[in-house]
């Protein structure tokens, strides 16, 4: 029997008249959770995180002196970062970096 792992999250101010369903196994069927809640299946790491070699190598074509301290997270989140956050504030979060570099970055991950 395969074991079929969800995590409901209700919100207070509906009172969980359509509670969510998150389906955390990879694989997971849920037509009937389906019929009366809004299932949510979570993504493959793969969909979320960059493959390290096209990370690496960006990082490698736009070096900056800021990032010689960073480990694999750092460059990771950076990486992300760069697409979704702002000028503000990713230099908020990256001070090691200018807002130019930041700039220059973020123009070249698009």
């Amino acid at each position: 029997m395969r074991t079929l792992i969800l995590l409901f999250c209700v919100s207070f101010s509906a009172l969980a008249d359509d509670p969510k369903a998150i389906l955390l196994e990879k694989d997971a069927s849920s037509p009937e959770l389906e019929k009366d809640h809004t299932v949510q299946k979570v993504l493959p790491p793969r969909k979320i995180l960059p493959a390290r070699a096209e990370r690496e190598q960006f990082f490698t074509d736009n070096w900056k002196d800021g990032l010689k301290d960073y480990d694999e997270l750092e460059k990771d989140l950076l990486y992300m970062d760069l697409r979704h956050k702002t000028i503000l504030e990713l230099k908020q979060k990256y001070p090691e970096l200018s807002a130019k570099e930041l700039e220059e970055l973020k123009t070249k991950r698009k």
